[in-house]
């Protein structure tokens, strides 16, 4: 009985450092994603704001 004791345990111990690399894994792929899509709005932004400054070139260009 205790053999089996020590043998559930163990699996036991393994299952929970199983379940930490993979909540740690998936923790890290979510933060990668955040980064990424903040990085995309950022460049958005950007964009909009050079395009904005184009469209405002062009209007004065026109108004001349």
């Amino acid at each position: 009985l205790a053999r089996e004791k020590g043998k559930l345990q163990e699996l036991l111990e393994d299952e929970a450092e199983a379940r930490r690399t993979a909540e740690a894994a998936q923790l890290h792929d979510v933060q990668a994603m955040w980064k990424k899509f903040q990085n995309t709005l950022v460049e958005e932004r950007e964009s909009y704001a050079r395009l904005e400054e184009s469209r405002k070139a062009l209007v004065s260009l026109l108004r001349y």
